[in-house]
C-alpha cells in the first residue's frame, strides 16, 4: 500500500496487474498522474481518493468495475474518458443518506466515453458536483441507476436515440438540470 505516500508524482500500474486495491494510493498529496495498465479490470473503492493534485488519469481499456470514491475529492481532476468496458460501479456509504460514487466531490467537469460505449454504470458520477458536460456516444443503450444523481453542475443533457433504458434516479436531485433532450 502506498496510501499517504507524499513523494510519488506519478503512478503507472503494470499491464500484468488485474486490480488496484481499496485505498491503495489514497491521500497521495503529490500524485498528479495515473495510468492503469491494460490488464486492470477492477479499481476498488477509495483507491486514489483525496489525491488533490491528481489531474491526469488514463483508465485501462479493460476496466470493468470501479468502486465508490475511487477518485473521491480529487479536486484537480477536470476531465476523463470512460472506457466502454466499464459496466459496473458502486458507492461508498458514509452514514444515513450519504452515498458517494467513484468521482464524488472531485473536480470533474467534463466526461467523454470511449466510442462504442453501451452502458453508463450505476452510481458512476453520483455526487459529482462540478460535472457540467457529458458526451454520450450514439451507441449508449443504458444509463444505470443513479448514474448522474446529485450532479448539480449539469444544466442540460442529450440522451441518444439508441438509449432504451434509463435506470431509477439516473438524474435524481440534479438541482440545475433544466433541459433533457430525449432520443426519438
Amino acid at each position: 500500500w502506498f496510501a499517504r505516500a507524499v513523494v510519488l508524482p506519478a503512478v503507472s500500474i503494470p499491464d500484468s496487474a488485474t486490480a488496484v486495491g481499496v485505498g491503495a494510493f489514497a491521500s497521495g498529496k503529490n500524485l498528479t498522474r495515473v495510468v492503469l495498465g491494460s490488464g486492470v479490470k477492477r479499481l476498488e473503492g477509495l483507491a486514489f481518493s483525496y489525491c488533490g493534485s491528481l489531474s491526469d488519469v488514463t483508465l485501462s481499456k479493460s476496466l470493468e468495475y470501479m468502486g465508490g470514491y475511487a477518485f473521491g475529492e480529487c479536486t484537480s481532476l477536470a476531465s476523463i474518458e470512460i472506457p466502454k468496458s466499464l459496466t459496473s460501479s458502486s458507492y461508498e456509504f458514509a452514514g444515513a443518506n450519504m452515498m458517494y460514487g467513484p468521482f464524488a466531490k472531485s473536480g470533474l467537469s467534463s466526461v467523454t466515453f470511449e466510442p462504442g460505449t453501451t452502458c453508463v454504470a450505476p452510481y458512476l458520477f453520483y455526487d459529482c458536483d462540478e460535472l457540467k458536460r457529458i458526451s454520450l456516444p450514439e451507441t449508449t443503450t443504458t444509463l444505470g441507476s443513479n448514474a448522474f444523481a446529485r450532479c448539480d453542475g449539469l444544466t442540460a443533457v442529450s440522451i441518444p436515440d439508441s438509449t432504451t433504458t434509463v435506470g431509477v434516479g439516473a438524474f435524481a436531485s440534479c438541482k440545475n438540470l433544466t433541459r433533457v433532450d430525449l432520443g426519438s
